[in-house]
């Protein structure tokens, strides 16, 4: 995708309820069009189960099949019948599959290092692994793991000297260039609804959060830039919830069969992390930090379940599972005088959930390739860009057939947006603040504006990549005023400077905007001539007496 420059102007916010305007890379799939390839020499991960590749594998006793069952045809040390979502990440940046740092044979650490094991958690918990299954490796002790593995790559580095020696080893100038990516944060919440009350496990999230923020921290002064942060997931929706409860009391569960409340926590603390990314943001100046809206990806899944091809979304598929008796995958047990083993189901593709159920091809956004701290990005990771915008991604209404087109739009405003600067890559960023504490930060990007058969090329639009406010998690930014880079400015010539609307009389209320004439536009209405405000020559606006 290109990116544009441009001199000050004013948007609008029009109604763009379920568009998201991303720099899109398919994982598995090609790179858009004219986007910048995605570069990293190194990926180190922090996490737990949903990214381990080995680790508590190597720290235990091995995971045994048929985990690995769908792609590795073997146990590979993942919580799952085939990849994990570090795996994907991996191909796509054509990067090697990561090894575990507790694993000491087959590994290769050349292009970076696992640290996360299944069980992890961000605090530190007072119980072993044998009680509950919460791995000893919580986040700082993960950190300390790097900051040994860093100090110890320096060193045997500096000692080969040959370059078979250095081969399996990372590149010291790799380290400030490498991607960090953390995806943990899901067992403390388990642990929260086994020890505490909501209000309990509600008051403890500033402590888990400020934990992981501080483990970005640590890997920023050790150079780090580029940071991939991944929120946790609807844990009310895992099957294990229902193991020993086959009876949630009334009005416990959501349309989809999940628990609400631990759900509402799980988004309670992701509100709770991505305010805490906001601060990172300004307190690591260099840092380019991006957000990942995991939990909106999988519950999309499980509320979509039949049409994305899945039967039961929460059903597990690896297991013996029958009133109150478990034996869990892969294991061997005694039920009723018989022996069982937990094998895997017949179809796992077709169920939506376990532990053995292969991740889902996500798409990733255009990840950042420098260390300028300017493309960080928010985004749904089940929204993909689609480079033909129409209509009906904007959540716009079509009230006629055919062009000129009217748009249904909400109350609308306008914001002076200021470029904040061009990076050398010729990214030209924008930061606006307003007086109501709303703001929005992000990119400018070029592409093709399609309404109808109505066609407007190289069409200039804001890619918010931080908005909060009143912005409402838009991050569509489409110009309504008079600056250069506004719709009515860019659609000119294709609408023949005709762009009337009717202003809502109050919040709720709704408005109109018409893109060229129209025999529809009735002889009735009345037209108020806008003036210049002295504001800026982009600033319209009314005499009012």
């Amino acid at each position: 995708m290109k990116h544009f420059c441009a001199g000050p102007m004013e948007f609008g916010r029009l109604l763009l309820t379920g568009f998201m305007v991303l720099c899109v890379l398919g994982v598995g799939g090609k790179e858009l069009q004219g986007s910048a390839p995605c570069v990293f020499p190194a990926i180190y991960n922090f996490g737990d189960s949903n990214s381990d590749t080995g680790g508590i594998s190597a720290a235990f006793e091995p995971i045994p099949a048929p985990y690995g069952d769908a792609f590795f045809h073997k146990p590979a040390g993942r919580d799952s019948d085939g990849r994990v979502l570090i795996d994907f990440i991996a191909e796509h940046l054509k990067l090697p599959y990561l090894s575990a740092y507790l694993n000491s044979l087959g590994t290769s650490y050349q292009h970076g290092a696992n640290f996360a094991t299944g069980g992890s958690t961000i605090r530190r918990q007072n119980e072993t692994i044998f009680e509950y299954g919460i791995s000893p490796f919580s986040l700082d002790i993960q950190i300390v793991q790097f900051l040994q593995f860093k100090a110890r790559t320096y060193a045997l580095y500096n000692q080969a000297k040959t370059p078979s020696e250095r081969s399996k080893l990372p590149r010291p100038q790799d380290f400030s260039k490498a991607l960090y990516t953390f995806d943990i944060g899901q067992n403390d919440l388990s642990v929260g609804f086994r020890k505490m009350n909501f209000d309990q496990l509600r008051a403890a999230m500033p402590d888990i959060v400020d934990q992981l923020a501080t483990a970005v921290q640590r890997i920023y002064q050790q150079g780090g830039r580029t940071f991939w942060i991944h929120n946790t997931g609807p844990i009310g929706c895992l099957p294990v919830n229902f193991f020993y409860n086959h009876n949630p009391a009334p009005g416990s569960l959501d349309q989809h069969g999940c628990l609400k409340g631990q759900n509402d926590m799980a988004v309670e603390f992701n509100k709770q992390l991505k305010d805490r990314v906001i601060k990172l943001r300004a307190e690591l100046p260099e840092a380019a930090i991006t957000y990942v809206d995991l939990y909106a990806a999988k519950y999309g899944l499980i509320s979509n379940a039949k049409n994305e091809g899945f039967a039961d979304p929460l059903k597990v598929c690896c297991g013996y599972h029958v009133n109150y008796d478990h034996v869990w995958c892969g294991t061997k047990a005694l039920v009723n005088g018989s022996a069982v083993f937990g094998a895997s189901c017949a179809n796992p593709s077709q169920l939506g959930n376990g532990k053995n159920i292969k991740g889902p091809t996500f798409s990733l956004p255009h990840l950042p390739s420098g260390s300028s701290g300017q493309n960080a990005t928010d985004f749904l990771v089940q929204e993909v860009y689609t480079p033909t915008i129409s209509a009906r991604q904007f959540g716009l209404t079509q009230a006629t057939p055919t062009p000129p087109l009217m748009l249904l739009g909400t109350h609308e405003w306008h914001i002076k947006l200021r470029p904040r600067k061009c990076s050398t890559n010729s990214q030209c960023a924008y930061n606006e603040h307003d007086d109501d504490k709303s703001y929005t930060v992000g990119y400018f990007s070029k592409e093709r504006l399609t309404i109808t058969s109505d066609v407007v090329g190289n069409f200039i639009f804001g890619c918010g990549q931080t908005n909060e406010g009143l912005f409402g998690g838009i991050d569509g930014l489409l110009g309504l005023g008079r600056g250069q880079v506004s719709l009515v400015q860019q659609a000119t010539q294709k609408y023949k400077k005709f762009f009337p609307y009717c202003l809502p009389s109050t919040i709720s209320s709704t408005g109109y905007l018409t893109l060229g004439k129209s025999s529809e536009l009735s002889s009735s209405l009345k037209f108020t001539p806008m003036v210049m405000l002295s504001l800026g020559q982009s600033f319209c606006g009314l005499w009012v007496l």
